[in-house]
């Protein structure tokens, strides 16, 4: 759902998608703009863009998963989300 800011960038005439009504698809906040051209900056100027490539990660596997897929990461490293309750549910 849009914020109140969309809401009303979307009221304006010039946010009509050619006469078919409000478009909220266009509209984007400064903050998010912001936001977006930041993380592009920073995934442009990092030479490490693939978790595949982290050394981190790379080492992890060697030592402790074996490999990707392998029964022993599926079984550390993914959460049955229907196992466990946050503290404020029990």
């Amino acid at each position: 759902m849009p914020c109140v800011a969309k809401k009303h960038e979307c009221a304006l005439p010039v946010m009509n998608d050619a006469g078919a009504g409000q478009d909220v698809d266009l509209s984007i906040a400064t903050r998010e703009l912001d936001r977006a051209q930041s993380l592009y900056c920073l995934d442009r100027e990092n030479t490490l863009r693939f978790s595949h490539e982290n050394p981190a990660v790379v080492a992890a596997y060697e030592r402790f998963f074996e490999k990707p897929l392998s029964h022993k990461a599926h079984a550390l490293l993914h959460t049955d989300h229907d196992a466990w309750k946050m503290p404020n549910e029990l």
